[in-house]
């Protein structure tokens, strides 16, 4: 049967072979070449499609893209008569007819392809894009691939990207990772804050979104990495946006009293940018990062380490938490000089918001011999504002020496209010506690800092010395009131009464440098020397003071909640690298020391605490890079850091807002180590125009910072963070998008999945001593799947998502697996008449749970829309939440509790906007359709929408 089995094999391929010989006869004997390059630059054009088309035919028989070089090969073409037709995003369409009679090879040479440079509307290309590109270290997105309406902002684009997530708070990650600049160009837009560019950007400016992992200002001078390297987000600006003033101005009005408003001016050139941008509204979209608000929150949450290990969650979050009003205005401008040896930039940005919010909590917590349910209403007001600039100054002395100084200043302050009703429930029903609370205070924020690098090469290739420096000052004061009645019951039953005024003040001081030395050592290899010293100081003055029945003031001192606290940290890193250069490869391998000193004041009732403590630890580092070709890479990385303790996880003060959950810091922590390693894939298939990002990434980390938690017999919870051993998480990610053949669907699916675990402790008596030790291993996996189609008039979509979420403990029983899963679709159709509709629905539901938050919610959008001013307004009707379901309720379940929160959040509300585009936005006859479809081959629209949130 074997020998059978072998033969059927055998003459199965030999058939197929004759069969394929003979079908291919026509074909093999004739191709064409093509070199395109851009007519003014003499630079040849990457990734232009170059299709051929049949006479009398419509549709393009076959295609390829140039690569690096501007050259392009079409193979097996059958005998006949054609139209080669070359297109690129930017530039006038080249077309020529040809024959193949009696020719084997046509060769076209170099052919030169003219700039377009008239307006957006005019541009017409009618070939089909391969809308992402592998480049290296770069995933590169064709904007004019995904379907956006006028009104649309960068993040509405960015949330179509395959492999791109935006969060309901506006964080954005690529592939996991966190983005946290957006740059256009390569210079700096705004401050480095990401949602002044998503959320005031319009996105039919974009020409191109690429994602880049970018290397520190000096690791990319010596061509080493020095481990400061962060993914970030660089914009191109389409061509016909670059000469001349452009902008739009929209506002909206509607039930409610819902409101918006927004404009953005721009002038952009090939040697400079300048961007002028305003936005106030009510609707929850806060254009920017809340710089003064954040210092008042990390404040006055206290505790910087986690309480425990979070092992799965529902977030149902639709409109955002809590009602949120702001308002900004700005500008930045980037130019340089016409010698290319002085740049300049710089950015001022006012902005300011509110926010107010109900919460219902309900916290299940579970101990070793007992469990218990803490409930609360909460309510708070937010509000503050800010003063934001920086500077980015850059000269060339000659080739060989430059500078670059980056400076920045914010001001900014805000207050607080907030109250919360509260109780404490044994699991049988008993009352342990219950009470209300009253927090309400300001406080103002200063800080001030930047870097300055210097760059020397020398005359022999590959020898360079530089230098980077950084400094930073930031102070924080905060003037805040604790008031609270706590009822506790059980066999010692007592009120317990707070009325207290406290004053903290927090100074924080950074210097530091990295000196670097590269060597050239023959045949490609390269050494580096570098030193880097870095020294902060902090110092955090905390005053509390009770309630004087006798005086009716705050002037008894508390010790208990005052003390002054100063810590020094001192961390020093010596490498010596090695590195290799090829074509296709690289690697760098290197060793390095990092001694690390902690001295810590502490100073409470005229007694002085004096703490040192140092440690050594000793790494390797290692890069290698395999280049298979200009859009297929293979990356290993490896590298170990320190991390110091934040001055709230060390100052030894008790934090008593929330009277039932009483942090204090621990002078006594030693600052973390970890090692990283990661490997990541990319590549783009020219032939199939898919692509492919792959990466995997673990982490090993040493004297971990983790919560130690005990209870006092009124249910009253205690926290103090402490170290532990080494603790490790795995993280990997795979994202495939890719056409169906040469139809106008798309396919995009993307894989997570996590193992991390954990530690914590946790003790039911009033001291820490008795604290239980108990590690937590988690792993959870997470699939998407998403189909589109793209017609010229008609773009829609429909995909998934699946959550799984599984944890085991040392202590105490496995809870159930959790499932979190969506189904969304959406619909962007343009209509006769100039009129347009658009529309996204999105159904969340939930196993495993428990009662209530496995209740399914569908949130249904949608927008009708209308031309006007020869094209350039629009007038537009928006409805949020038809169904009129969207909440904000979010499941946090970890090792030794479960908490559930629901928030006041954004309801249903109809709008009626209008938008005005002026300069050279272009007519937008096609109702946002970009027809401007450069990069691109036959039947491959984009990929489809993203997930909306």
């Amino acid at each position: 049967m074997k020998y059978i089995n072998i033969c059927l094999l055998t003459l199965s391929l030999v058939f197929f072979s004759t069969y394929k010989s003979f079908a291919d006869t026509d074909a093999k004997d004739f191709r064409i070449k093509i070199i395109l390059i851009d007519s003014t630059r003499q630079e040849p054009i990457e990734f232009a499609t170059v299709s051929i088309t049949p006479d009398g035919k419509k549709e393009a028989l076959k295609y390829a893209l140039t690569d690096a070089s501007g050259w392009a090969e079409i193979l097996k073409i059958p005998e006949g008569s054609y139209t080669l037709k070359a297109e690129c995003l930017g530039y006038f369409p080249y077309t020529i007819k040809f024959n193949t009679i009696g020719k084997s090879l046509i060769d076209f040479g170099k052919v030169k392809m003219k700039e377009e440079v008239n307006t957006l509307s005019s541009i017409t290309v009618s070939a089909l894009a391969n809308p992402i590109i592998v480049k290296k270290d770069t995933i590169e997105y064709n904007a004019s691939s995904f379907k956006v309406t006028d009104g649309d902002m960068l993040e509405t684009l960015l949330k179509k990207l395959p492999g791109i997530e935006v969060a309901s708070d506006g964080s954005i990650t690529a592939n996991g990772k966190t983005i946290n600049k957006i740059t256009i160009d390569g210079k700096t837009f705004f401050l480095d804050d990401p949602q002044l560019a998503t959320k005031n950007l319009p996105a039919k400016i974009i020409e191109k979104i690429k994602v880049l992992e970018k290397k520190s200002e000096q690791a990319q001078f010596t061509g080493i990495d020095d481990g400061n390297s962060e993914t970030v987000i660089d914009l191109s600006i389409r061509p016909g946006m670059m000469n001349g003033w452009f902008g739009n101005m929209s506002a909206g009005y509607g039930t409610d009293d819902k409101y918006q408003g927004a404009g953005m001016l721009g002038n952009f050139t090939a040697r400079s940018q300048i961007s002028l941008i305003a936005n106030a509204n009510n609707t929850n979209n806060r254009g920017f990062f809340d710089v003064a608000g954040e210092a008042m929150r990390s404040m006055r949450n206290s505790m910087g380490g986690s309480s425990g290990v979070r092992v799965g969650g529902a977030i149902m979050n639709f409109g955002g938490s809590g009602i949120t009003t702001s308002w900004m205005a700005g500008a930045n401008a980037n130019t340089e000089s016409k010698n290319k040896k002085l740049s300049i930039g710089g950015s001022y940005l006012y902005s300011g918001a509110e926010t107010e919010n109900k919460q219902q909590t309900s916290k299940q917590t579970f101990l070793t011999d007992s469990s218990f349910i803490y409930n609360s209403d909460q309510y708070s007001l937010s509000r503050s504002d800010a003063h934001r600039a920086s500077l980015n100054l850059e000269y060339k002395f000659n080739e060989m020496t430059s500078i670059l100084f980056r400076p920045n200043v914010n001001i900014g302050g805000g207050s607080f209010n907030e109250g919360n009703m509260y109780s404490t429930k044994g699991v049988l029903g008993a009352l342990i506690n219950d009470g209300n609370s009253k927090s309400f205070g300001d406080n103002d924020t200063r800080s001030l800092g930047g870097d300055l690098l210097f760059r020397q090469k020398f005359n022999k290739t590959g020898r360079t010395f530089s230098v980077s420096i950084t400094y930073g000052y930031e102070e924080n004061d905060i003037r805040a009131f604790n008031q609270s009645l706590t009822n506790s019951y059980g066999s010692q039953g007592m009120t317990s009464e707070v009325k207290q005024m406290y004053n903290t003040n927090q100074n924080n001081y950074s210097l530091g440098a990295r000196a670097s030395y590269t060597e050239p050592l023959g045949n490609n290899y390269f050494m580096e020397l570098a030193y880097s010293y870095n020294y902060k100081k902090n110092n955090s003055d905390k005053v509390a003071n009770n309630f004087n029945n006798a005086t009716q003031e705050y002037d008894l001192y508390d010790s208990t909640y005052s003390n002054t606290f100063e810590n020094i940290f001192i961390n020093q890193r010596g490498e010596i690298n090695i590195r290799k250069v090829e074509e296709k490869y690289n690697y760098t391998i290197g060793m390095n020391v990092q001694p690390a000193y902690t001295h810590s004041l502490t100073t409470a009732d005229g007694e002085t605490t004096d703490l040192e403590r140092s440690v050594v630890n000793f790494s390797p580092t290692a890069m290698l890079e395999f280049n298979f070709s200009d859009t297929k890479a293979l990356r290993l990385r490896y590298r170990g850091n320190t991390r110091q303790p934040s001055i709230s996880q060390m100052q030894p003060v008790k934090d008593n807002s929330n009277p039932l959950f009483v942090s204090e810091g621990n002078p006594d922590l030693l600052p973390e180590f970890s090692h990283n390693l990661s490997v990541s894939y990319r590549n783009t298939d020219r032939a199939t125009f898919s692509t492919v990002d792959a990466r995997l990434e673990g982490t090993y980390t040493l004297d971990k910072i983790v919560n130690k938690t005990w209870y006092e017999e009124g249910g009253v919870q205690h926290t103090r963070p402490v170290n532990d051993q080494a603790v490790y998480s795995v993280y990997g990610n795979i994202m495939w998008s890719a056409p169906v053949g040469k139809s106008k669907f798309y396919v995009m699916t993307n894989t997570r999945s996590g193992l991390n675990n954990g530690i914590n402790y946790s003790s039911s008596t009033a001291s820490e001593t008795g604290a239980v030790k108990n590690i937590t291993t988690s792993f959870s996996v997470s699939e998407m799947l998403r189909v589109s189609y793209r017609g010229e008039k008609l773009e829609t979509g429909i995909g998934g998502r699946a959550s799984y979420a599984k944890a085991w403990y040392t202590v105490g029983k496995a809870k159930d697996a959790t499932w979190s899963n969506a189904i969304n679709a959406n619909i962007n159709w343009t209509l006769p008449a100039g009129f347009g509709l658009s529309s996204d629905i999105d159904y969340q539901f939930y196993y495993g749970f428990g009662k209530g938050y496995n209740d399914p919610a569908t949130v249904w959008n949608a927008e009708v829309s209308k031309l006007l001013l020869k094209n350039s307004a629009t007038l537009r009707l928006r409805v949020f939440d038809i169904l009129d379901q969207s909440k904000s309720v979010r499941r946090t379940s970890t090792d030794n509790y479960i908490q559930d929160v629901n928030s006041m959040t954004l309801k249903q509300y109809f709008m009626l906007s209008f938008t005005w585009r002026f300069g050279k936005f272009g007519d937008g006859n096609d109702h946002g359709r970009d027809r401007d479809r450069g990069m691109r081959g036959p039947g491959m629209y984009g990929p489809p929408g993203g997930f909306h949130r």
